[in-house]
């Protein structure tokens, strides 16, 4: 009987999956080519990664995407390391749950993604179970150089265990978003560039007021996390969900006075319809489709090329007319400078499960080490030659079809998302809108002051904690709760949920 139900729970599980994942079939045919070995100068101090067998590499990662199943790229990563590669994509807010499953039913993918330092509380339940291996021994068992310099990168070490990583972070930089407008409704309407938040917002009143497109739009839309994290900072002054000694005491962001500034600000724009009312229903593709229909005046999303075509490609085809510009972040009204987010300057990052066998856990990491190459980065950033593009007369001229198959927007391909977002998106960018954003982002970025915290404890409190924290927000901006006379309840509450033990955790994680 126990084995009927363990079977049942496996079956449930994997068809659970199913419903929630994009997942690309595949390949179990293709050349036997023996791949690459990665080692070292002195091949006698490391081992050499046993290429003979052809295996199956799925990376799972998130992103509201799929992946072509004749993807050039992971083709030509597969010849590499003799293996057939490929990814299965989830949708951002559906990956934790996707992951836990996948866990759950033991169904491991070869490469996967947790979506730290945000969720710190997946990575430690991975490495308390012991459910991931230590990058950093295979590092130096055989010689992958480009993963060893990939651990000097700046502030890494907070993702660092006392006997090495067991995650290999996603360098980003700073956070990089951006503040997408209707640039031919800034310019019809005679528009300035706000400075501050009362300007933006009466920049906002300016063109829901007009509605130039007469199609009723919002002001500004935006997924509902992007925005609490982009504006916290600028209320704030601190980095999006940082802590800050108050008299010499560690303070959580959502309990400093200027977060419960933010949060009146965006209650005033959200009942004066400046703020889009299906905030907390938002997707991506949401906040792109109304940005490209005249439903919206400026969004809130990654300040990336793949983000913008997606806006901009169908804006022109509803409108050949119109025009995508972005605007400068304005600083808190009040405030004698802007300050954006930094965050950690890291952005998810990659394991490796300890289910597989030695040959498969070097191979994985084989590829790897090759995406960090300076060869590796040029094909994930540019193409492959013969196969996206080809050079006539000295210059590149691009197979149309196969490279915006794989080159989504013309962003990079989505394999260096995995652990070089900064450098693999900048390497390439020629449109001085995102640059002259991502210098905006970087003279003005505050990074933050707690990276990395974990313990039993911290996984213990922090979902109860954001539970909390969401809810009241949420009750806050709608207009359900009051601000004023409702704040001291919400303040209550998530005492009781277990803050003071939060902040003990924070103080124990940073005198170490």
């Amino acid at each position: 009987m126990k084995k009927v139900i363990a079977f049942l729970l496996v079956f449930i599980l994997a068809a659970s999956l199913t419903a929630c994942v994009a997942k690309v079939p595949q390949e179990t045919t293709g050349s036997q080519t023996a791949g690459t070995e990665t080692q070292n100068a002195n091949a006698n101090e490391t081992a050499k990664v046993d290429m003979s067998k052809r295996l199956k590499i799925e990376i799972m990662s998130f992103g509201p995407v799929t992946i072509d199943p004749d993807d050039g790229v992971l083709k030509y990563l597969g010849e590499k390391i003799n293996a057939d590669v490929s990814m299965t994509m989830v949708i951002y807010d559906k990956y934790t749950d996707a992951l836990n499953l996948r866990i759950a039913a033991g169904t491991y993918p070869e490469l996967f993604k947790t979506q730290i330092p945000g969720d710190m509380v997946t990575y430690s339940s991975l490495l308390l179970d012991k459910q991931i291996i230590n990058i950093t021994e295979y590092a130096d068992k055989y010689g992958f150089e480009n993963i060893k310099k990939h651990f000097t990168l700046p502030n890494i070490e907070a993702f660092k265990e006392p006997d090495g990583y067991y995650v290999l972070p996603n360098y980003t930089g700073p956070v990089g978003n951006a503040l997408y407008v209707r640039q031919d409704w800034v310019e019809k309407l005679g528009l300035k560039q706000p400075e501050d938040t009362d300007q933006f917002k009466e920049f906002l009143r300016k063109m829901v007021e007009a509605d130039p497109d007469g199609q009723k739009a919002t002001g500004l839309t935006s997924a509902v996390g992007g925005l609490i994290s982009n504006f916290s900072s600028i209320f704030t002054g601190i980095s999006s969900g940082d802590w800050t000694k108050i008299d010499g005491k560690w303070t959580y962001i959502a309990l400093l006075d200027e977060y419960k500034e933010m949060l009146a600000y965006f209650a005033g724009l959200f009942k004066e319809g400046l703020l889009d009312n299906e905030l907390y229903l938002n997707t991506p593709n949401e906040v792109f489709k109304k940005m490209a229909t005249g439903k919206a005046a400026v969004a809130l999303e990654n300040g990336l090329r793949g983000q913008m075509s997606q806006m901009e490609g169908p804006l022109l085809t509803y409108n050949p007319n119109a025009k995508l510009g972005i605007i400068n972040w304005p600083k808190a009204t009040g405030r004698d400078k802007v300050t954006i987010t930094g965050g950690a300057g890291y952005f998810s990052g990659v394991h490796v499960p300890s289910k597989l066998d030695e040959t498969t856990r070097a191979r994985v990491l084989a590829m790897v080490d090759y995406i960090l190459s300076e060869e590796g980065q040029i094909i994930i950033s540019e193409g492959i030659e013969g196969v996206h593009y080809n050079t006539v007369n000295g210059q590149r001229v691009y197979v149309k079809d196969r490279y915006e198959k794989d080159f989504i927007g013309g962003e990079p391909h989505l394999v260096g998302a995995l652990m070089t977002r900064a450098a693999t998106s900048w390497r390439i960018e020629t449109d001085e809108r995102l640059l002259s954003n991502r210098r905006y982002v970087e003279e003005h970025a505050v990074f933050s002051n707690v990276i990395g915290l974990r313990s039993d404890k911290v996984t213990e409190l922090t979902p109860v904690l954001n539970d909390v924290l969401e809810k009241w927000q949420m009750k806050f901006i709608t207009g359900e709760a009051n601000i004023e006379t409702d704040w001291n309840l919400f303040v209550e509450e998530y005492n009781r949920s277990g803050y003071p033990e939060m902040v003990q955790e924070v103080e124990k994680f940073m005198n170490k």
